[in-house]
């Protein structure tokens, strides 16, 4: 039974000797039957001018925005002047387009002539005495000419 073990191991290691015998056999004899060394290879050798390339190439492409800003106005209205181009680099404050509101400009003309005739009427009141004014002055009045009883 042990012989049934160890025979297949007895096999791989007889393999393996014979096969390193026999590489070190080729070796040997290659190593006998090779001339000398062979000689260095020439290899030729040019100089590095440098030269402005002259060669373009067009592409189709498209450019992306580094930050892309959308603009409301507060109010509608319509547009009476642009002061910039399309992706020109702005700063903070600065006036980009002038609107026209035709609606803001005529709420503030009846705000304006409600002001004046409220002014209107303010300076015309104050030479003029009050209701509660002329009511306690006719009370004097008609408490002055009444006759008194004795």
């Amino acid at each position: 039974m042990a012989f049934k073990q160890s025979f297949p191991i007895l096999v791989l290691i007889m393999a393996s000797a014979s096969a390193c015998s026999s590489n070190a056999q080729n070796q040997a004899a290659n190593n006998a039957a090779s001339p000398a060394p062979a000689q260095t290879p020439t290899v030729s050798v040019t100089e590095v001018v440098s030269m402005e390339m002259n060669r373009q190439l067009r592409l189709p492409g498209e450019l992306q925005p580094f930050e892309d800003v959308a603009i409301y106005a507060k109010v509608p209205g319509f547009i009476e002047a642009i002061n910039v181009d399309r992706g020109s680099v702005v700063r903070s404050g600065q006036l980009l387009a002038r609107l026209r509101a035709p609606e803001l400009d005529a709420q503030r003309g009846e705000a304006e002539a409600r002001s004046r005739a409220a002014q209107s009427q303010r300076a015309a009141s104050s030479g003029v005495p009050s209701r509660a004014q002329r009511a306690s002055t006719w009370a004097r009045s008609a408490s002055a000419s009444a006759p008194r009883r004795p």
